[in-house]
């Protein structure tokens, strides 16, 4: 009986939601209301079970990856005066379980957004951030000198544009910054 449940089910761990994908027929597509954590069957062939973390994540860029596992190397950001810096950062990203507006008056999406424009699994995910946040750091940041990226003023306040960057394009996927 065990074995039966396990190939026909999915458990969706505390802290996550689930998202199901009906294959064809009736209900096609992504569902649109979350799954709560527990038990839920699918079946083979016609339905799927996504599971989305309701947690903080992480997105690290690391001058020493290797002693952080998962984080991706340290952000080469070239200057205005030909320097090319390291960055370290850290995003502590979220997913929206619904589609609304966040508190600031921000649409997003919710989690069918993330999955149908961005992919089901955490390293497509992980990746798209990476690559959204790279763009956008280097983008503000290459605007300063060597000299004005080490005067804490002006590099937070290129921070903040490239963070307002991210928040834009990373809402409407359903993901939070």
């Amino acid at each position: 009986l065990t074995s039966v449940a396990f190939f026909f089910g999915t458990v969706i761990p505390v802290g996550h939601v689930g998202v199901r994908k009906v294959a064809f027929g009736p209900g096609q597509g992504l569902s649109e209301s979350s799954l709560r954590p527990g038990y839920h069957w699918t079946i083979p062939g016609y339905s799927a079970i996504y599971v989305v973390p309701q947690t903080v994540q992480l997105v690290d860029f690391d001058r020493a990856p290797a002693s952080n596992p998962g984080a991706f190397s340290a952000l080469n950001v070239p200057t205005v005066d030909g320097t090319t810096l390291d960055v370290d950062v850290t995003l502590f990203t979220r997913f929206y379980p619904e589609r609304g507006v966040d508190a600031s008056g921000l649409a997003h999406g919710g989690r069918g957004d993330l999955i149908n424009s961005v992919g089901p699994t955490r390293q497509q995910w992980r990746k798209y951030l990476s690559q959204v946040a790279e763009n956008e750091l280097k983008r503000a940041l290459s605007a300063l000198s060597t000299v004005d990226f080490y005067n804490p003023e002006k590099r937070e306040t290129q921070v903040k544009v490239a963070e307002e960057a991210m928040r834009k394009a990373l809402a409407p996927l359903g993901i939070e910054l």
